[in-house]
């Protein structure tokens, strides 16, 4: 069984009428209980944030490029894990409506 808490939090803001910032955070925890639910089975916490810039190309078609670092630790393991990341997205949005 696993009790988890989380939060998420995201940000977009238009920096003109064709370039957009983006920010999203989220932070999570996993408690593991044992059997009879008074011994931990494991914890996990795990944390991360991604900036990104966003250009609309024209109303169907976004570029974009974002960074996200993400930090994990786990209790059953010595240490922590980080991990970075370079993201760069072509997105299409549909022009009519179904």
């Amino acid at each position: 069984m696993l009790d988890t808490i989380g939060l998420l939090a995201n940000l977009s803001l238009p920096l003109s009428e064709r370039f957009r910032f983006g920010l999203a955070a989220s932070a999570y925890r996993n408690r593991g209980v044992g059997v009879g639910g008074d011994r931990p089975a494991g914890n996990l916490t795990n944390a991360s944030i991604r900036p990104s810039i966003g250009y609309d190309i024209d109303e169907s078609w976004r570029v974009s490029a974002s960074y996200q670092f993400r930090w994990q630790e786990y209790n059953g393991i010595p240490g922590d894990a980080v991990s970075n990341a370079v993201f760069l997205n072509l997105s299409w949005k549909r022009p009519w409506d179904l």
